[in-house]
């Protein structure tokens, strides 16, 4: 993982994103145009702008970047990318997510019962803690830039860390029973990305957490930690800072993990097997190296993916 300094233009560089939604304030505007005003006065380029892949080719054209090119809503695309690495397909990939808040969101959150805080009192989000009082409505964008390692070495580039493997492991509950999760899927997402980067549950140091605020998913979730890592790993959630962020939620979890690798700083959001139990105004220098740490993606309807990072 590393920076945009001096790429190039080139078809052995890709883009993937994740989304949840589309350009949500230009459907909007479309739409509303299109019944108060008629066809005649709706614009084409509105439609055209309002699909979710916006944003991809956007960030495509503007990075010249003719490599592979991915739209993903559902599943981590960090999988996707790694893959395309490792296959010699593309020689770098820009790969993240971002999704911004609307008033569209949160009356979908509200009719789910997903934040049960009436719209005009949203309370801080708080991951992992008892009786959490759901999931708070967020927006955000996050992109990493992952290369090839004798790419990375010949232009000079300085990781920050290294995506060593990941799994994502699709919920194994079977009866149309929503918002729903069983520790084993994760303990299973886990297993299988600790086996692809070769590392052990013990060396394992941190864990950058997916917790929504949602007691049935973040319950299942600390569970699956505790009983996949032995010793007193760190868990933290950014989430308690910027709330759920839908596509972005992925890649700002696994740019938080490697920040981490590489400062040597946990960040203030939790400690230890019950991280909702104190929260500090600092973040936690540990005084010792980190090696490796691990991410967590989960979307609410049934995906479960993991990613290892580690120090360069």
């Amino acid at each position: 993982m590393s920076g945009l300094s001096s790429l190039p233009a080139s078809s052995r560089i890709g883009v993937m994103i994740n989304r949840c939604f589309g350009e949500i304030d230009i459907q909007t505007r479309y739409y509303r145009t299109l019944r108060e005003r008629g066809p005649v006065a709706a614009s084409g380029l509105d439609f055209v702008q309002s699909l979710a892949n916006t944003v991809l080719g956007r960030v495509a054209m503007e990075l010249k970047a003719r490599g592979p090119s991915v739209l993903v809503v559902g599943p981590s695309v960090f999988g996707l990318a790694l893959d395309a690495l490792r296959n010699n397909e593309a020689d770098v990939i820009v790969a993240g997510g971002v999704d911004h808040l609307a008033d569209y969101v949160c009356d979908l959150c509200d009719a789910a019962g997903l934040t049960p805080a009436s719209r005009g009192r949203r309370e801080v989000p708080s991951p992992y803690v008892d009786h959490a009082n759901g999931l708070v409505p967020g927006d955000g964008a996050a992109f990493l830039v992952l290369e090839r390692a004798d790419y990375a070495r010949a232009r000079g580039a300085n990781p920050i860390a290294l995506l060593k493997g990941g799994a994502t492991v699709m919920d194994s509950f079977q009866g149309g029973r929503g918002l729903h999760r069983t520790p084993a899927d994760v303990v299973a997402s886990v297993e299988r990305a600790l086996e692809d980067a070769g590392v052990g549950a013990g060396d394992i140091d941190f864990v950058s957490g997916a917790a929504t605020g949602l007691d049935h998913y973040d319950d299942a979730e600390l569970d699956a930690i505790c009983s996949t890592f032995p010793g007193d790993v760190a868990v933290y959630s950014t989430k308690a800072v910027h709330g759920e962020t839908w596509g972005a939620a992925g890649a700002l979890s696994l740019a938080s993990a490697a920040k981490v690798i590489e400062t040597g700083l946990l960040p203030a959001f939790g400690r230890g097997r019950n991280p909702g139990a104190a929260h500090t105004a600092e973040e936690q220098y540990t005084g010792k190296p980190l090696r490796a740490g691990v991410s967590l993606s989960f979307d609410i309807p049934g995906s479960h993916s993991t990613f290892v990072v580690s120090s360069c």
